[in-house]
């Protein structure tokens, strides 16, 4: 029963650390979008048009922000969730 816990405890952590580092990744390429985003409607500011098309693009990249930030945190739970399983699981000496 202790290695079932043991293996599960393995693959929840490492389901938590690659969600982490997904949900850093894509958070990484969210914020170059925007930056993007702004350098190409930088040009067009003083234009209404440009001005609600830049709108509507940084809304459209920010709509993952929080999905983002869940998964983050859903990572982060899996691990220590994960560790404390291994943990419990161990042979006491």
């Amino acid at each position: 029963m202790k290695k079932h816990k043991k293996h599960t405890g393995l693959v929840v952590l490492i389901i938590g650390v690659a969600l982490f580092i997904f949900a850093k990744y894509e958070q990484h390429r969210v914020g170059s979008a925007k930056q993007m985003i702004g350098r190409g409607t930088s040009m067009f500011s003083g234009n209404a048009v440009g001005s609600g098309v830049g709108r509507i693009l940084e809304g459209k990249a920010s709509q993952y922000d929080t999905t983002l930030l869940l998964c983050e945190i859903g990572g982060i739970i899996l691990v220590v969730l994960g560790a404390g399983i291994i943990y419990c699981g161990r042979k006491k000496r």
